[in-house]
């Protein structure tokens, strides 16, 4: 976008936007299907360390928060 002539021609650049627009909708999508699993990764191994009837409550709402949700795919 800051490369000379960029915004010479509006519907190229406008293109050029749209696609990187959905591009980074997808990696955000992505970057928060990573970190959700990360965290049950994490309350799933203090689970195994130390069984805790909260935690594992929390953990299983967690779960199915995530299997219910479509992340915006």
């Amino acid at each position: 976008m800051s490369e000379p002539g960029f915004w010479d021609n509006q519907e190229q650049a406008q293109v050029k936007i749209n696609e990187s627009n959905s591009l980074k909708a997808q990696f955000d999508v992505f970057h928060t299907i990573d970190a959700q699993q990360e965290e049950l990764e994490m309350m799933y191994e203090m689970l195994k360390e130390e069984p805790d009837e909260e935690l594992q409550a929390d953990t299983e709402i967690e779960l199915k928060k995530i299997s219910k949700s479509d992340c915006g795919l």
